[in-house]
């Protein structure tokens, strides 16, 4: 699993593409919790790394709480929207999507449902760069 919480060292420019969606951690977490994939430990192991690590670490630790339980099709990828601190891009980075030289966009949004409980209407390609000076 990739996430990325900050910028590149050298740089104070960040992007990236991916099949997914902008999110909540609450809403997440209530997607999550409704499909039964993940226990109440994990709930309120989550909610605490939220209250004290922020979105990106706790949405990280959802995922591996599910992935856990259920083996993944594909590596899902967290990206931080970059100046709203309660929202995280969550899906599938656009490299891993592809397949024999193309992407199934409806694979990806099956996945996403059928793993997170994303509903399917709400993934879509996004992408994003910011320039922090």
């Amino acid at each position: 699993m990739k996430i990325r919480n900050g910028f590149v060292s050298n740089s104070s420019t960040s992007s990236f593409c991916l099949i997914g969606t902008c999110i909540s951690f609450d809403t997440l977490l209530e997607y999550v919790e409704h499909m039964g994939r993940i226990t109440k430990e994990d709930i309120e192991e989550a909610k605490q790394t939220y209250d004290d690590d922020g979105v990106c670490n706790a949405v990280y630790g959802l995922i591996n709480a599910v992935k856990n339980n259920k083996p993944m099709q594909y590596e899902i990828s967290i990206e931080r929207e970059p100046y709203d601190d309660s929202h995280v891009y969550v899906g599938v980075d656009i490299n891993a999507a592809v397949k024999d030289d193309k992407i199934d966009i409806r694979d990806i949004r099956s996945f996403l449902s059928e793993t997170l409980g994303i509903p399917t209407h709400t993934v879509d390609i996004h992408q994003e760069a910011w320039d922090d000076h």
